[in-house]
């Protein structure tokens, strides 16, 4: 019986033998399969000689071009509705003025339409003539439902409502004899012949700052407006004389015969001036192009543009002119004033030539001019006190008078968005008649001439915006 026991005992150590191996090799088994998976996850090009890993490989690759495959097909597909397709697209439901973005912009790189001009606009034309699809709409790429007119740049006096401009002015007035004093000098000669020479001493205007603003709306297809616009110039200046010598033939003539004909005597004159200029006009733009016989509808972006204005200005301007006799102290011993008044209002017209040109046309060079008939009261009072202030003369004199007035403006203009134009130039103004003509009496020879003008000249920047 012991050796059947021993026979028992050793069967069964060899089948728990055997069935510890055969678990043992399962068990290494799925160990090699999960490492051979993981490495597969990772991208690694381990290799593996378990079954299953294998197989788990040759599944992935099936998979992936199955899927690049697919995607190929979709995108030939999307590349062909691309071109029936426009880039800008109306999403239905979207919001106008909401920004979005469309498959072919969003595959595009950079430097491409999205990258320059941004996101697509889903937008109607009365967004874009408000501005809402400023920066999108360019001369290629303007939405469906955009207009020429809303998209091009140089649609800025086509645009209708309410606009304001300003103006800063750099400028100087000129007058025609802006005489301060005469100096008059006597030469001797041995022989006792003497020579009278008499020098004319002008006021010096210097450039001065100063502004113009208007405003106004806008409306129809040709661009009709009405504006009102303001203008303002303020300006004064002063001349001090030499010191009179008459032992040595020197003497200074001044305004109303306020003269230094004593020793250590001397004259002081001013100049101060005021003008204000209203102008309240109709203007309609004239566009020249070859679309058709319709010149309003025709161009919306023409190379050249014509408008023309009517309207009426009213202008109150002030002059004042003065001097004071200084004696060898300092002090006072003789003024004398000239004080002059306008008040006049009339008829006025104008005409400016505009040329368009560069990208979108935005750039533009200009000129302008208008002529302006002002009928008014013109009156002057001139007043001498002397002797110590014990004799006073006044003189009025009372006018009727019309003034013609003549503008020039030449420049150029650049567009800044939709609504906003910038412009630079140089004008001209002249008033005819209302110069300084109450000429300095005692001269050798009496006025230079009497064209009596009152002019300006000076730099224009403009800044104008509609709404």
């Amino acid at each position: 019986m012991s050796g059947v026991r021993k026979s028992k005992q050793l069967a069964w150590l060899i089948g728990l033998g055997v069935t510890l191996g055969s678990f043992s090799s399962l068990t290494y088994a799925a160990e090699d399969s999960r490492i051979a998976s993981q490495r597969q996850v990772n991208g690694t090009k381990a290799e593996s000689n378990q079954p299953v890993a294998n197989s788990a490989l040759q599944q992935y690759r099936k998979v992936t071009a199955e899927v690049a495959a697919t995607n190929g097909t979709a995108k030939r597909a999307e590349a062909k509705s691309d071109e029936i397709m426009p880039a800008y697209k109306t999403v239905p439901g979207v919001k106008s003025g909401v920004r979005q973005i469309s498959h072919d912009q969003a595959a595009e790189p950079a430097g491409q339409h999205g990258a320059v001009h941004g996101p697509a606009t889903t937008c109607t034309s009365g967004d874009c003539a408000n501005g809402d699809c400023e920066g999108d709409c360019t001369t290629g790429d303007c939405p469906p439902e955009c207009s020429i007119r809303d998209c091009l740049g140089c649609n800025f006096f086509s645009q209708n409502g309410w606009f304001v401009g300003a103006e800063y002015l750099y400028v100087t007035p000129h007058f025609s004899e802006p005489v301060a004093a005469v100096v008059r000098t006597t030469f001797i000669d041995d022989n006792n012949n003497s020579t009278i020479t008499d020098s004319s001493q002008s006021y010096e205007f210097g450039y001065d700052s100063s502004y113009r603003v208007y405003g106004g709306y806008r409306w129809g297809s040709c661009g009709e407006a009405i504006t009102f616009g303001y203008f303002n110039y303020g300006g004064n200046t002063s001349y001090l004389s030499p010191i009179a010598d008459p032992g040595n033939g020197t003497i200074i003539a001044g305004a109303l015969e306020n003269n230094a004909d004593s020793p250590g005597e001397r004259l002081l004159a001013n100049f101060d001036m005021n003008l204000n200029t209203y102008d309240l006009d109709y203007s309609k733009r004239i566009t020249i192009c070859s679309c058709n016989n319709d010149p309003c509808d025709c161009c919306d972006c023409p190379p050249w543009a014509i408008t023309w204005s009517a309207g009426v200005r009213v202008a109150d301007f002030e002059r004042t002119e003065g001097n004071q006799l200084l004696n060898a102290n300092g002090g006072v011993d003789a003024t004398a004033e000239i004080e002059t008044l306008f008040v006049g209002a009339g008829p006025k017209i104008g005409v400016e030539g505009r040329r368009y040109m560069g990208p979108n046309y935005r750039w533009s060079i200009f000129g302008k001019g208008s002529m302006a008939l002002l009928l008014g009261d013109y009156d002057t009072t001139r007043t001498k006190v002397s002797g110590g202030g014990t004799i006073t003369t006044i003189q009025t004199d009372n006018f009727r008078r019309v003034i013609p007035v003549t503008d020039i403006e030449v420049g150029f203009s650049r567009q800044i968005g939709q609504k906003t134009m910038f412009t630079a130039g140089y004008f001209f103004q002249a008033w005819w008649d209302l110069g300084m003509f109450e000429a300095i009496e005692g001269t050798n020879f009496g006025p230079e001439d009497d064209s009596n003008i009152m002019a300006f000249d000076g730099l224009m920047l403009r800044i104008e915006r509609v709404f």
